[in-house]
């Protein structure tokens, strides 16, 4: 009978080609003490994404991949990858080579506790100063809604207690965002800290995309608010 999976690592892909081939192979590298598995998601790229994200899936057995149909954003692509996993542990990572995946390692040693997650909070400046003000000013009113430490991104592993409520609440919500519900799922939250690197890949994020993603995760963590206390009601009302 097989082991069960440790680690499942969900990436969202969208015009990464030049960078799946490294992504991959330290990936191998850095987990192979664990039992895995990669899911990468092609969320509908126009480059050659998908003959890389073929080519690493036929070099090795830990990882699969998923063709989108149609572009749908990094969050719900994201929510695709974590529909198939199947890890004790999932860990979200960019598939742009920014993030370090040596971190993952660092995340399951601290991802001890049930319904935990864990973060990596950034360190270091890793974009131009306006995009750095921009991006804390708006963090700063997701962490008091969500509790979610202006500084974490989008790097984060949980557990399958988490996982199911995740799946859950994202398949309801009309603009999930998944770090936003995974904060919001979860009972407690740990940090690792990193300084991150060089984005290797092509940024699809210009400003307008990046003000439509911090609307998008306002409204996300506006709604798990609601939905819990709706909850909460139901739960006094059936009491």
């Amino acid at each position: 009978m097989p082991k069960p999976l440790q680690i499942s690592v969900v990436i969202p892909i969208y015009n990464n080609e030049h960078v799946i081939e490294e992504l991959s192979q330290r990936l191998i590298s850095e987990l192979n003490s664990f039992n895995f598995e990669v899911i990468y998601v092609n969320d509908c790229s126009i480059d050659k994404s998908s003959q890389k994200l073929q080519y690493v899936s036929s070099l090795y057995s830990q990882i699969n991949y998923i063709n989108l149909s149609k572009n749908v954003g990094q969050q719900k692509a994201t929510l695709e990858g974590i529909k198939k996993a199947i890890g004790k542990k999932t860990v979200i990572l960019d598939g742009d080579l920014q993030d370090d995946p040596k971190l993952i390692t660092h995340l399951y040693t601290k991802a001890n506790e049930i319904e935990s997650s864990v973060f990596v909070k950034r360190k270091g400046v890793y974009q131009s100063k306006k995009r750095m003000i921009t991006s804390i000013l708006i963090k700063k009113v997701i962490q008091l809604m969500s509790g979610l430490h202006y500084k974490a991104g989008s790097y984060y592993m949980f557990d399958q207690y988490i996982l199911k409520k995740v799946i859950s609440s994202a398949s309801n919500c009309k603009h999930p965002y998944m770090s936003i519900i995974v904060a919001h799922q979860s009972k407690k939250i740990h940090y690792v800290t990193a300084k991150r690197g060089k984005n290797l890949g092509v940024s699809g994020y210009n400003f307008r995309k990046r003000i439509k993603a911090a609307l998008m995760a306002i409204y996300c963590s506006a709604y798990c608010i609601y939905s819990r206390s709706i909850l909460g009601l139901k739960n006094i009302v059936l009491q």
